[in-house]
């Protein structure tokens, strides 16, 4: 189980995924595209360690 700290950290952690995402599909470039990459290499770790992190 989860509790309170994993919600607002996963709230916080998708609402900077969708505004990279957001800003790709507003304007599509390489470099933006770069970012969302990047954005999501950082995502997950820091999401699963907010699911670990809270179970305890």
């Amino acid at each position: 189980m989860t509790g309170v700290g994993y919600l607002v950290g996963a709230a916080l952690l998708g609402t900077g995924m969708v505004a990279a995402t957001l800003a790709f599909l507003l304007e599509p470039t390489r470099q933006r595209c770069q970012r969302i990459f990047f954005a999501s290499l950082i995502y997950h770790p820091l999401l699963l360690g907010l699911m670990v992190a809270s179970a305890f």
